[in-house]
């Protein structure tokens, strides 16, 4: 005996469900990838720049704003290498 929901076959309607979450989990971490590279990119930007000042103008605060900057790169960098961990055991 087949089970239905609303008419379909309750197996179809599981493989519909599941289809359709699988994409949805593409979609989001395509855009978390997305989010954390452009995390990434940005503060190396900024720890370049504030290097360039250091070699200038060795200011105290300087040198307190690229340690802040380093420790949240530190902290992107183990968010990418976390989802990139939960994507190979994906697969």
């Amino acid at each position: 005996m087949e089970t239905t929901v609303s008419g379909r076959k309750a197996d179809e309607v599981i493989k519909n469900i599941s289809e359709s979450f699988t994409n949805e989990v593409k979609i989001w971490t395509k855009g978390m990838f997305g989010y954390i590279d452009w995390q990434e990119k940005k503060l190396m930007s900024r720890i370049v720049g504030i290097q360039h000042a250091l070699e200038r103008y060795p200011l105290h605060f300087l040198k307190d704003l690229e340690q802040n900057l380093k420790f949240e790169l530190e902290l992107v960098l183990e968010q990418k290498e976390s989802l990139w961990f939960k994507k190979s055991r994906a697969q």
